[in-house]
């Protein structure tokens, strides 16, 4: 129970809770009130997903929060996101606040933004109509929305539900990097067809 208490509180509380209604009335009333209580957390975990704007580190592909990491190479003309959640019905509005947020806080060159969807495994219909309308938000500000990293399972979700045809293969790319090269320094890609692959 300590270490729980030093790693995360609101289980704890939620231990702490359990306990009590056990204590209290019954064996059954508190497994419901720790199944309850439980589903209420991961519903708000799930509805506040960690997203973050990122930089390229120096001389690498790789690319990290700028809220964490330092000379981190960034570029007015394009922004660069991750979602490290799937994109559901729980927090698709959180997405989009984010996106709406983002545009704002960017400079007015921002020409286009870039999410990382690497660590995406599933996006619901609700996400697919929610990417839509961030696509169609985007254009309306003549601002370019690309994602690069799907997973297979992903991209197979955009065939079915003509969220590729709508984005379009263009916008797909194997990786940040290959954006930011695409993007910024107006390097040819060479990926299309390994970004997009599906094997519906």
């Amino acid at each position: 129970a300590s270490y729980l208490f030093q790693a995360n509180r609101i289980e704890f509380a939620i231990l702490l809770t359990t306990f009590l209604v056990t204590l209290t009335f019954s064996m059954v009333p508190g497994i419901i009130a720790g199944v309850c209580c439980s589903i209420i957390y991961l519903l708000f975990r799930l509805s506040i997903p960690h997203m973050a704007t990122l930089g390229r580190l120096p001389g690498h592909h790789e690319f990290r929060n700028i809220n964490r990491f330092k000379e981190l190479e960034v570029w007015e003309e394009l922004v660069l996101i991750r979602l490290d959640a799937p994109l559901n019905f729980v927090n698709i509005q959180f997405f989009k606040d984010y996106i709406s947020r983002t545009v704002a806080k960017a400079s007015k060159k921002v020409e286009g933004i870039a999410l990382d969807a690497s660590p995406v495994g599933y996006i619901d219909a609700s996400g697919m109509q929610g990417l839509r309308e961030v696509i169609a938000f985007l254009a309306d500000r003549q601002i370019a929305f690309y994602m690069a990293g799907a997973k297979g399972p992903v991209r197979d979700q955009m065939h079915r539900t003509g969220l590729m045809n709508y984005l379009g293969k263009e916008s797909v790319f194997l990786d940040l990097n290959e954006v930011v090269e695409y993007h910024v320094n107006k390097t040819e890609r060479k990926y299309e067809k390994e970004a997009t692959q599906t094997g519906r």
